[in-house]
């Protein structure tokens, strides 16, 4: 079965000489072919996705990503997925949760924000359609430095948990 990989992966034929001068069977053919089709299927077409490598993009799970913002209203954009938004200005400020129509976070998304150590209060609201519960019903951060963390649980419907006020 033909792959989406490089057309080089799918160019075998029946048997060969390869560089060690070994011939290559077709069974060892099909069987590469198969785990090729395999990596394909779990890792997708694009494995590394907007890195230059995959070994680039696992680097990044290993570290939380910053996204400092020196404004009063903030919406969530699609890069901010995984991130940790750090509003930084000294006003009180709004994160806005986007519509799923017009951003698709997939479910499951975790979203970090933060109060910078100067910075102003903020308050984590939906846009118009967008449900966000919170135990509390408290939408506000608690003060400088403080973590709170979005997580979506279906279409338009997110969880915030940490430390609001």
């Amino acid at each position: 079965m033909p792959s989406s990989y490089p057309v080089t992966l799918d160019n075998f034929s029946t048997s060969h000489v390869d560089n060690v001068n070994e011939t290559v069977h077709a069974l060892d053919i099909n069987n590469n072919a198969d785990a090729v089709n395999h990596i394909e299927a779990e890792l997708g077409t694009l494995p590394k996705g907007i890195y230059s490598s995959v070994a680039a993009r696992l680097a990044q799970l290993e570290f939380v990503q910053f996204n400092s913002q020196n404004v009063t209203a903030y919406t969530l954009v699609a890069s901010d997925q995984s991130k940790c938004v750090t509003m930084i200005n000294a006003s009180p400020s709004t994160v806005t949760v986007p519509l799923n129509a017009s951003v698709p976070f997939p479910i499951g998304t975790v979203i970090c924000i933060r109060q910078g150590t100067t910075a102003g209060q903020i308050t984590i609201q939906g846009a118009t359609g967008v449900t966000i519960k919170e135990v509390n019903n408290s939408f506000q951060t608690q003060g400088p430095v403080a973590y709170v963390w979005l997580i979506k649980q279906n279409t338009d419907f997110w969880d915030l948990i940490g430390a609001t006020a």
